[in-house]
């Protein structure tokens, strides 16, 4: 067991940090926002926002995803969710009126 991973286990951002500066990025760490003065408890997080290739891709309290054409989506489908649940309470109805039937 000697992967790289395993290696050095410490959490830190000396690693990411010049990669992500050289592509205009940052790199953030998630904090409690009690630390960050929020008086509603839970972890504060930046916001996350497309941003042109040519812009900015961070800020104070956002992080930006540059939109590229690297990739076209072609057609999205949606697939009911209950659509499946009906159809197997009907065949539990089914399977059980039949079980009921044969007992009499």
């Amino acid at each position: 067991i000697n992967a790289p991973e395993f290696a050095d286990v410490v959490s830190t951002e000396d690693r990411l940090k010049a990669p992500a500066e050289a592509t205009g990025g940052s790199v953030r760490r998630l904090a409690p926002s009690s630390m960050l003065g929020d008086l509603a408890g839970g972890v504060a997080l930046p916001s996350i926002v497309p941003v042109r290739s040519s812009g900015a891709a961070s800020g104070n309290d956002w992080i930006g995803l540059r939109t590229t054409d690297d990739s076209t989506l072609k057609a999205v489908s949606r697939v009911p969710l209950f659509g499946g649940f009906l159809g197997l309470g009907l065949l539990l109805l089914a399977i059980g009126s039949m079980w009921y039937r044969e007992g009499r």
